[in-house]
């Protein structure tokens, strides 16, 4: 009898749990080599494994309450936010980066959530000439008005306050442009934040589960970098003294300590990895996140200096194939580029200029452009008439992987021997770069 009941009792846990769990499923059309697609939720990190056809399909945990998790497509898009709604389905149908279509129990709600018009009629805008006082009444009428347009929404009560949650971040998360641009408006050089603003900085991220059920976790790194603030962009170690003092929920510290060392490696160089292995593995929990940072060490690891700089070949402007083979005997300085890319084309002048100084050293200078329009391309080379080798390699992922190229402008030094010098070195315009290079070459 013992035995009967026991079994009953496992039946009804075991058919309870399985019907909060939610089923996600995700069809990605279109070229599929640069997605890396993953779910962010309250509990944990999910890396998805998609099939030839670009699907895939995953049972996240019973859980009691809705949430709002995230889906990114990789490392290089944003997230989009998703409403998990226990023991249903949603279907998510996307191109690239860019969702598509939702379908399923929770996909009215999904598309909510994604409604642009909605972020837009509660954003501040050129309010950063404000003085503070102003400004934070300003947040507080605006997250009024808010609550009062999603109460008209005839949905279900648990996703209009999870909404009500989402769009209060969304509206303060506008808190540190303020302190940002502050200063170039105003002409007020001398701008600090108070201790009062300083304070509700503090009382809007100490909502750390608001912040976790809201998938609200990308708003953290500028709120920090501004309580927190550090002589160097790389100091990681004051950042995680900061974080350990401050936040409990350990998804919200896997994920800012996850940021911060990773983000300390990209900046620094793979090279560090020993030193702050130790310390990631303390303080990030979530095994998914760990696996995904293992992954991006094993990348960045085969790019550290002295390693072999992987072989390319692309067309130059007149058609002709250059690898870089072809270069072997002299550095070679390789600028990462696009024409849309304002940062990239802000560095021109300066490439120019120390194109010009290191003409006739050891040295060739190489720009790659990953437009996917070669004429655009073509076009301004000649317009402005770009020196050095000017290569173009438009939509090429295998090339971005092998030199770990999240992101442009990035600036690559290869040795004469063609091995890597650095995979993120100085840009022309970083003091005392140019310094370093005609030291190296002459």
């Amino acid at each position: 009898m013992r035995n009967y009941i026991f079994i009953l009792l496992w039946c009804f846990i075991f058919c309870a749990c399985s019907k909060n769990e939610t089923s996600i499923q995700l069809q990605i059309k279109g070229d599929i080599t640069d997605a890396h697609p993953r779910i962010v939720t309250s509990d944990s990190t999910y890396l998805l494994t998609l099939d030839s056809t670009g699907a895939c399909k995953i049972i996240l945990p019973a859980m009691q309450e809705p949430e709002i998790a995230n889906l990114y497509y990789s490392d290089i898009y944003g997230g989009t936010p998703l409403y998990i709604l226990p023991g249903t389905t949603l279907s998510i149908g996307m191109e690239r980066g860019s969702v598509k279509t939702f379908d399923g129990e929770s996909a009215d709600m999904c598309r909510q959530l994604n409604d642009f018009r909605l972020l837009r009629q509660f954003s501040l805008s050129g309010d950063d000439v404000l003085e503070e006082k102003q400004y934070l009444a300003k947040l507080e009428r605006l997250v009024e008005q808010c609550n009062v347009h999603l109460d008209t929404m005839k949905q279900d009560r648990k996703f209009i306050e999870l909404l009500k949650k989402r769009m209060f971040f969304h509206i303060y998360s506008d808190i540190p442009d303020y302190v940002t641009f502050y200063s170039f408006r105003t002409g007020d050089t001398a701008y600090i934040p108070s201790e009062h603003f300083r304070e509700v900085m503090v009382r809007v991220i100490s909502d750390e589960d608001g912040i976790v059920n809201t998938g609200m976790y990308s708003m953290l790194p500028s709120f920090i970098d501004i309580l927190c603030p550090t002589v160097s962009r790389t100091d990681y170690k004051t950042k995680l003294a900061y974080l350990q003092g401050r936040f409990k929920h350990a998804r919200v510290l896997s994920y800012v300590s996850d940021y911060y060392i990773t983000g300390y490696l990209k900046n620094e160089g793979i090279q560090y990895l020993p030193e702050v292995r130790q310390e990631y593995d303390r303080l990030v929990q979530d095994s998914a996140m760990k696996s995904k940072f293992d992954a991006y060490c094993a990348r960045a690891l085969k790019t550290a200096p002295g390693q072999p700089a992987p072989d390319f070949s692309f067309p130059d402007m007149d058609g002709n194939m250059v690898s870089l083979e072809d270069l072997r005997g002299k550095y070679v300085y390789i600028d990462i580029w696009a024409t849309y890319c304002s940062p990239c084309r802000a560095e021109i002048p300066y490439l120019q200029k120390l194109e010009e100084k290191l003409k006739d050293k050891n040295i060739y200078f190489v720009s790659i452009s990953v437009d996917t329009n070669k004429k655009t391309w073509e076009n301004m080379v000649k317009k402005d008439q770009l020196g050095g080798i000017q290569l173009h390699c438009g939509k090429n992922p295998k090339f971005m992987d092998d030199y770990d190229i999240p992101g442009i402008p990035r600036f690559i030094l290869i040795d004469p021997e063609g091995r890597f010098c650095g995979a993120r070195v100085g840009h022309p315009s970083t003091p005392g770069w140019g310094e370093y290079l005609a030291e190296l070459v002459k």
